[in-house]
């Protein structure tokens, strides 16, 4: 094994000593740079390749999104659609006695005042297996009920024929039609049934 020995004087020593701790400080500092340097290389050739993929994704997948924000815009169409006919399937509901008194008021003076009516009631009916025109006995149907009294049966007639006249009944019976029990003469009572 050698032994160096170093007869340089003291200040001479702490000059070789300061450059080799200065030559190592920079070597250092420049691996260190060089490798940040590398490594910031690496990541923004990383950056730049998802960017191009998120581009190309985009381009790719831009269809998709237009078919989504038109199917968002159909929904939102079907749904004022549905509103409206909810509307009005209400007002027509609401509104249903309208076209029955107007076509009661008509089939009234087609009989030339010569009925009148003391009670309408619309309701539904079980339907009897067997009557002319009868459905099925579990078939529930609308049904206008007319009771009134009447100058004479001519009269009911010409009324039940103003109402099948209307048109907005499907059939119209005469259920009954008799002498009318507080009057004299021609007078009679009767009942009538419209169903739709």
């Amino acid at each position: 094994m050698k032994r160096v020995l170093n007869l340089a004087p003291a200040s001479i020593r702490r000059r070789q000593t300061l450059r080799r701790l200065s030559y190592a400080v920079s070597t250092a500092v420049t691996i260190a740079g060089i490798t940040g340097a590398t490594w910031l290389l690496i990541e923004w050739g990383r950056g730049a390749a998802m960017a191009q993929n998120l581009g190309r994704l985009e381009a790719e997948y831009a269809p998709l999104a237009r078919l989504i924000n038109e199917q968002t815009h159909l929904r939102e169409q079907i749904a004022k659609l549905q509103a409206r006919e909810q509307l009005s399937l209400r007002l027509t509901t609401a509104h249903a006695g309208v076209p029955i008194l107007s076509s009661v008021a008509q089939a009234a003076a087609a009989a030339d005042g010569g009925v009148y009516v003391e009670d309408l009631r619309y309701q539904t009916q079980r339907a009897q297996p067997g009557r002319r025109g009868g459905r099925p006995a579990a078939t529930q149907r609308p049904v206008v009920h007319i009771e009134g009294a009447s100058r004479d049966g001519l009269a009911v007639a010409r009324f039940a024929e103003g109402l099948r006249d209307s048109g907005i009944y499907a059939q119209v019976s005469i259920e009954s039609s008799r002498p009318a029990s507080s009057a004299s003469g021609a007078a009679r009572e009767f009942e009538i049934n419209c169903a739709f």
